[in-house]
């Protein structure tokens, strides 16, 4: 069950990442595949440190962080800035306006310095967000004795986290229902945490 459950986070909480900063930081709308690759790395990260301990509420910690980032007005607004400094080239695809210009002040090499970093940052965030999935979800795995078994019940949880998000997507529902659906399956996941030789807990 605790194979399963951590299977349908990961699935959702990718779809949910990338459908969420996409549409809050239009460079991300273009480049929603550096998004994936963010949610692969720390997933990978932690598969490969299965080892060290690890429990939800890290993943929870980073989703905290990410939301107040993006619920500054100030660093929204030098986000955006990065938006509109992308489409200042002239060989870009990237054109959500008409701004253009062929010279840029000092001023505003200084917010594009400053809203790379933030976007860097989100990056790091996001994977930072799946390493401890990764590390329960590879520690469940190899522990195991029954791998094909293991991982047919992996992609079944992978399926019903598609199938879930997908569903929210129909009914329009809002990102606050997201991250609720999120909360619920990680509280329903350390429900199970009593039975497993590592101590998982919520908080």
């Amino acid at each position: 069950m605790k194979n399963f459950l951590l299977s349908v986070i990961l699935i959702f909480c990718q779809l949910v990442f990338i459908r969420w900063l996409g549409t809050e930081i239009n460079v991300f709308a273009y480049l929603q595949n550096v998004l994936l690759i963010c949610c692969f790395l720390g997933f990978g990260v932690g598969l490969l440190s299965k080892e060290q301990e690890a429990t939800l509420a890290d993943s929870l910690k980073m989703m905290l962080i990410l939301g107040g980032l993006l619920s500054t007005s100030y660093a929204r607004s030098e986000l955006s800035q990065i938006s509109l400094a992308v489409s200042a080239f002239g060989q870009s695809f990237v054109a959500w306006n008409t701004w253009h210009t062929t010279e840029l002040s000092s001023a505003h090499f200084a917010s594009i310095f400053l809203g790379l970093i933030l976007i860097f940052a989100i990056m790091l965030l996001v994977a930072c967000t799946f390493v401890p999935i990764g590390r329960l979800l590879g520690k469940h795995l190899s522990d195991n004795i029954q791998p094909l078994k293991a991982y047919g019940i992996n992609l079944f949880g992978s399926l019903i986290g598609l199938l879930l998000f997908f569903l929210c997507s129909y009914l329009n529902a809002p990102p606050v229902i997201w991250f609720t659906i999120v909360v619920s399956l990680i509280a329903g996941y350390s429900l199970f945490s009593p039975c497993s030789n590592r101590p998982v807990t919520l908080l």
